[in-house]
């Protein structure tokens, strides 16, 4: 999915791209919103549509849908028969009666046949809900942390995995090859020239290395700075805003450089959990935390809505719209203002 997402992309796309990718679940869905994605990256609503649009025109297809019903209508259009995009517009206008298959009240509302019906609702059930199948993608295995951040008496350090790169180099046979061949001025100079080569390609490949090592150094440093209250703590409300881009520009790296670095790679912070670098710059988490503590004081008499939630946070410095608010609040399992009210009852 990822090559062919990159393949279609403009180069400033892709580190977005490379993003969404990273944040389907195990079934090839996209659960979070565009609003929580710009938030998370920095990019408009606009630049974070139009990749999803990109996305979700990839193969398999559904993959990228916000959900079920989202994933099998992309389906249904991409198979493009007249039945299937009967089957996608009864999705759409007409679920309850689908479900229940109602065909003789479908017929009459899409002025169409019983059997026309019918055979919408076979293009519809074979479908595979599942962009990625049925079980998805398998299990990962327990995160190895790619950096960790360790704190002891004298302080915080920084540890990359990896191998010492003091112990890399180049083949010595390889060098004493090219020393003999340098000395020899019979020798064949397109053997020369390929040892040369070869030889400066394993410089690159050590080079690339270090360059490696020393980004993720810097990025565990700027944790430090940036997010010390949740790499200490690992309470996510201590999450501050943060951009893959504001990250890029506080260690001095391209975002695209610090994209790649950071996908799906792991951090250990002072607690001793493996998380995700994208926890870093997930938002949401502090979000969602926020409104929990903001419900947990409120006057159990007087339940907050979620419009007197948005204020509170864009007041503490937050700026979300109320339907954010909502799904966040849902996604937490706290109950509506209403719903705590009748719960005090």
């Amino acid at each position: 999915v990822l090559v062919a997402l990159l393949g279609r992309l403009k180069p400033e796309q892709r580190a977005l791209g490379e993003f969404l990718v990273g944040m389907l679940d195990g079934r090839g869905y996209l659960k979070e919103a565009d609003e929580e994605i710009a938030l998370a990256t920095g990019a408009s609503l606009e630049e974070v549509a139009e990749v999803v649009a990109v996305l979700q025109a990839c193969d398999p297809a559904g993959v990228g849908a916000r959900g079920v019903r989202d994933g099998l209508a992309i389906m249904l259009r991409r198979e493009g028969t007249p039945e299937a995009l009967l089957a996608e517009r009864m999705l759409s206008e007409s679920l309850e009666d689908l479900v229940a298959r109602r065909t003789a009240r479908l017929a009459r509302r899409f002025k169409v046949s019983e059997e026309e019906v019918e055979e919408a609702y076979a293009a519809l059930v074979s479908q595979d809900p599942s962009p990625f199948g049925d079980e998805g993608l398998p299990p990962a295995p327990p995160a190895e942390p790619d950096l960790a951040l360790v704190r002891s008496e004298s302080g915080w350090t920084v540890e990359v995995a990896g191998p010492d790169l003091t112990e890399v180099h180049a083949s010595r046979q390889y060098l004493r090859h090219r020393q003999r061949l340098t000395n020899d001025v019979r020798a064949d100079a397109s053997e020369r020239r390929h040892v040369d080569v070869h030889l400066e390609r394993a410089q690159q490949f050590i080079t690339a290395l270090e360059s490696r090592r020393n980004t993720l150094r810097r990025l565990g440093e700027a944790l430090l700075r940036c997010q010390a209250g949740f790499v200490t703590t690992g309470d996510v409300r201590f999450i501050r805003p943060l951009t893959r881009a504001m990250l890029a520009e506080e260690i001095g790296v391209h975002e695209s450089t610090l994209s790649r670095a950071t996908a799906n790679k792991f951090v250990r912070i002072g607690t001793g959990e493996v998380v995700p670098f994208a926890t870093f710059f997930t938002p949401s988490l502090r979000v969602q935390s926020m409104i929990e503590e903001i419900v947990a004081t409120e006057n159990p008499t007087s339940p907050l809505s979620d419009e007197r939630i948005r204020q509170i946070l864009a007041a503490r410095g937050v700026n979300v719209a109320r339907r954010t608010v909502n799904k966040y609040r849902s996604r937490g399992r706290t109950l509506s203002s209403r719903e705590r009210r009748e719960a005090k009852c």
